[in-house]
């Protein structure tokens, strides 16, 4: 039996494709493809990766990937994962002729970066199937890293995204990371599967067929579309100002307690905002000296890549357009994150904004004051009022002393903070922002990639459900 194996790379739709995947399981079973699945619609992701990892008797890498899977040690990994082994042998067991199993998980490149655990992860997947073949999107690196920055922030993330981006560059530029060094990825599986088993695809503009990921990945597995189901929107990106919003969350309170303890209050301000982030605001962008910097530290690195896949194309990506200025002013022009928050207040609840305040706009990437009968680009605050941690306390202590864990009642607690914030003309509210999404994320099919970076960790706004993780 022939298998094809989406091994990722993470940001790039990975949950585009399992849902796609998920949906259409029976649809696709008539045409010939079998997708692994367990009752909750497909087997989990993170399954194969550490399934592939016990086959050579090695544990998955971080202790929170342990901790977050609940995968103490190897007795446990192999445990975990005995029923999606159990089922792919009972898949290719029972093959009919001609059937391909359709495997997607983002973990296998995430989790997976040195030649022994990518040929162990190989060597998995041929006890179970005649010829596999390993397909893999790349998208363009600073869309990469900047929907990297936004997870992190999702995750409880407090740096900016000047700095988180200045850390990842170095690493490029140092070769201490090999995440964006994407030769280096589609090599170490080539040499362990054999070139021609790898395929490698370019989430770009102009690159896929139909122009979008769905419609590329069917045509690449020999999928009809036509009758089949497309994935609804899912995990939508946030907007600049909805990720400072959070961002400065993150400084005042925790995202969960303890490991498996969600912080309930953070969830539903979290929920609040993801709302508001869905009414139009400004997208990420990088620096233009670090997109530059960036650009100059994968040259090599994508010239290798195309050589060896797209020998035909001038360049792997489209050449990247003149990058606007750079995302926050400099520091001592930059309203404090007290104004910023409030300005996001007033933008989601308009009644609320006292005539004589300072109207915040967004030109480009700068943040400017349009104060009335102030210069243009003057700023003027008089009444500043930093978020702090006590106020959250608080607020929170007043409008729901009882906090319990349940969507209704977290749909509820957004309804209070904004009444309660409205009624203080106080500072934490959701951003009038919109999905945020960048170019990249656009060609999806209307759903962006998924949150599992090199941890493979649920976001704080959507908290990911599987019996394999602890409880929550």
């Amino acid at each position: 039996m022939r298998a094809i194996v989406h091994i990722g790379a993470p940001k790039t739709g990975s949950t585009s494709i399992q849902s796609f995947l998920r949906r259409n399981r029976d649809a696709l079973r008539a045409q010939g493809f079998v997708v692994p699945h367990d009752h909750f619609g497909v087997a989990p992701p993170h399954d194969f990766a550490a399934a592939a990892l016990a086959h050579i008797d090695r544990q998955l890498i971080r202790p929170r990937q342990r901790v977050h899977f609940n995968m103490p040690t190897l007795e446990a990994q192999r445990a975990a994962t005995a029923d999606t082994v159990a089922r792919l042998a009972d898949i290719a067991a029972n093959a009919k002729e001609g059937e391909v199993a359709l495997i997607s998980s983002e973990h296998l490149m995430a989790w997976l970066k040195e030649p022994e655990t990518v040929a162990g992860a190989v060597a998995f997947f041929k006890s179970h199937f005649s010829d596999v073949r390993y397909v893999m999107y790349f998208r363009p690196q600073p869309g990469r890293l900047l929907s990297g920055y936004s997870e992190a922030v999702k995750l409880g993330g407090t740096q900016t995204l000047r700095d988180f981006c200045e850390v990842r560059i170095r690493e490029v530029e140092n070769n201490v990371n090999n995440t964006l060094n994407y030769a280096h990825t589609a090599e170490l599986w080539a040499d362990a599967a054999g070139k021609d088993k790898v395929t490698v695809r370019l989430l770009e503009r102009g690159m896929l067929r139909g122009d979008a990921l769905i419609p590329d990945f069917a045509a690449e597995c020999g999928i009809n579309t036509k009758p089949l189901r497309r994935p609804p929107k899912m995990n939508q990106s946030l907007s600049r100002e909805a990720l400072e919003l959070v961002r400065a969350l993150n400084e005042q309170m925790k995202r969960t307690f303890k490991p498996g303890k969600p912080n309930q209050l953070y969830a539903a301000l979290a929920k609040t905002i993801a709302k508001g982030s869905k009414q139009g605001g400004a997208r990420l962008e990088l620096d233009p000296d670090q997109a530059d910097r960036l650009d100059a530290a994968v040259f090599e690195s994508n010239e290798r890549l195309r050589r060896a896949f797209f020998p035909d194309q001038k360049t792997l990506f489209n050449p990247r357009p003149g990058m606007p200025s750079p995302d926050m002013m400099p520091s001592e022009a930059r309203p404090s994150t007290g104004t910023l928050i409030k300005e996001l207040f007033y933008r989601a609840v308009p009644s609320q904004r006292p005539a004589h305040a300072a109207q915040i706009t967004y030109e480009g990437a700068d943040i400017t004051s349009r104060a009335s009968g102030s210069p243009s680009g003057s700023w003027t605050s008089k009444s500043e009022t930093s978020l702090t941690g006590a106020l959250i306390a608080s607020l929170a202590s007043r409008a729901f002393p009882k906090v319990r864990a349940s969507d209704a009642v977290a749909e509820e607690l957004s309804a209070a903070v904004l009444e309660a914030l409205a009624k203080r003309r106080s500072v934490i509210a959701s951003a009038a922002a919109d999905d945020g999404n960048s170019d990249d994320d656009a060609l999806l099919d209307d759903a962006p990639p998924d949150p599992a970076d090199d941890d493979a960790e649920p976001t704080a706004l959507e908290p990911e459900r599987h019996p394999h993780t602890a409880s929550q």
